[in-house]
């Protein structure tokens, strides 16, 4: 199976900080009707699919976690503000629909474009993917259509959701869940996150799951609003590793700047505690579990403040 390179890089492994990192933006949500952009540029070109990257550069500063850009790389589901080709994306990342393996399905109708609307100081900036399928959904009925807006000025981002189908449980990438990832991060160490069910998600800076449960409803409208941010840079520092990753189920877990007594937990993509060993001052140790193959969340936390999560994929 095809498996998206990007946010199970990033976003996937999430450093968390509890009681320490701020969150940098409200969540809230409405209804609305939804609309096809009118006269946009079409980015994508005919059999795209979830690894196609689409540069543009934005008609205004947007300013994300408090940075300014002028520039956004385009994929179906994910955005990200920083890329490089040797390396990939780096920091300052969305995930818009994550999780789901979108493509025009060979069909050629759909499509992912852009398209500015209003004037400055009050522009909004969109990003639509339109009629998109599912890589994994083999009938090829299910489709969703998704725009992204960029605020100028206020530099607010809202999700909004349109048409949609998606019956078939596979169509979904990640086994056990029931909807996309919404995923803003700054940092892994830094980022807001939805999760619960679709039409009344909760934001979070704690992990909870990786997507919300259904898809979207058609006129559902995410909003997320930028607030005071902060965050220990201290903590912010501190190195996790888990290696080799993927893994039969032997590796090491390695954890720079941190001692401290606590566990080493392990988590399916549920959420469910599958696995459990306490630990003391790790800077190096070796593990080894007996689970299902699949995607899981592996964390170090030390019982109070500092937790540490990171994806663990088992063969």
């Amino acid at each position: 199976m095809k498996k998206n390179l990007l946010l199970l890089t990033t976003l996937f492994f999430i450093v968390q900080l509890s009681n320490v990192n701020a969150q940098s933006y409200s969540f809230t949500h409405s209804t609305g009707t939804y609309a096809d952009l009118p006269s946009p540029t079409v980015l994508s070109s005919p059999y795209w699919d979830d690894y196609s990257i689409y540069p543009v550069h934005l008609p205004f500063a947007f300013t994300y976690f408090g940075t300014a850009f002028d520039s956004v790389w385009v994929m179906s589901g994910f955005e990200g503000f920083t890329y490089d080709p040797n390396s990939g994306f780096g920091d300052y990342e969305i995930g818009s629909y994550e999780y789901a393996e979108l493509t025009d399905n060979q069909t050629q109708t759909a499509t992912i474009s852009i398209q500015t609307t209003g004037s400055a100081p009050n522009r909004i900036f969109k990003i639509e993917t339109k009629n998109a399928g599912f890589y994994n959904n083999s009938s090829g009925t299910d489709y969703v259509s998704y725009q992204l807006w960029f605020y100028e000025t206020s530099n607010v981002i809202e999700i909004h959701f349109g048409p949609n189908s998606v019956l078939d449980p596979a169509s979904w990438e990640i086994p056990g869940s029931t909807g996309p990832g919404i995923i803003l991060a700054k940092t892994a160490a830094q980022f807001l996150a939805l999760s619960g069910p679709a039409a009344n998600p909760n934001a979070t800076t704690t992990f909870v799951s990786y997507t919300v449960t259904g898809a979207p409803a058609d006129g559902m409208i995410y909003i997320f609003t930028p607030t005071s941010t902060g965050i220990d840079e201290k903590l912010s520092r501190a190195s996790f590793s888990v290696y080799p990753n993927p893994t039969n189920g032997k590796f090491q877990i390695e954890a720079k700047d941190l001692t401290f007594d606590g566990q080493f937990n392990i988590y399916d993509v549920t959420g469910k505690l599958v696995y459990q060993s306490t630990v003391s001052f790790v800077n190096r140790l070796s593990a080894e579990v007996e689970l299902a193959s699949g995607i899981y969340t592996s964390e170090l936390n030390d019982g109070k403040e500092i937790i540490i999560r990171k994806k663990l994929v088992i063969e």
